[in-house]
């Protein structure tokens, strides 16, 4: 079994089955590591959180505290190929410097990338596949790739400007 964070923080985690059905730890294969930090400024009063709270990625981080915030980069997908590859998907988001709320530029960058692990674990492709505009109010938080069929075709449910769920088909090309 391979896990990778909700926050992405560039490693995969792998574990084994032991023969009475314990998942044990067996180790971490080293991804890319995202460009952008992992959350932004966190907001510690309920008003300075209230008045971002559209953004895309605005959520409530808890740890010892509650914090609010917004994720930046995140877990977008996690599959095996036919071939046995190992495929990881995952999301950051980028600020539109021409952000206004009520206008028609009311959405950041969210950029989704891929990485492509062989057998042993190394890295052999990765790169950006493409840019969505992410309107606001939007949580894409994880599994964004949300399924992959046999064939190897990925399906993503993208949220559109107007609002309207889009269901995105797409497949990689990968020369060994």
């Amino acid at each position: 079994m391979v896990y990778s964070p909700g926050i992405y923080d560039g490693k995969l985690y792998t574990f084994k089955r032991k023969k009475k059905g314990q998942w044990i730890y067996d180790r971490a294969k080293q991804g890319i590591l995202p460009l952008v930090k992992p959350y932004e400024t966190l907001f510690i009063s309920e008003a300075k959180f209230d008045a971002y709270r559209e953004l895309p990625g605005a959520t409530i981080i808890y740890s010892d505290d509650i914090y609010k915030g917004r994720l930046l980069r995140f877990d977008a997908g996690i599959f095996h190929l036919k071939n046995n590859r190992l495929i990881h998907f995952w999301g950051e988001r980028r600020k539109n410097k021409d952000f206004e709320f009520d206008s028609e530029r009311n959405y950041h960058y969210l950029s989704i990338y891929a990485q492509i692990f062989n057998e042993k674990g190394e890295i052999i492709h990765y790169g950006e596949l493409f840019i969505i505009k992410e309107p606001h109010p939007s949580r894409y938080k994880g599994n964004l790739v949300n399924w992959k069929d046999n064939e190897d075709n990925f399906y993503m449910i993208e949220q559109s400007a107007d609002m309207v769920p889009v269901i995105r088909r797409f497949s990689l090309e990968v020369e060994d």
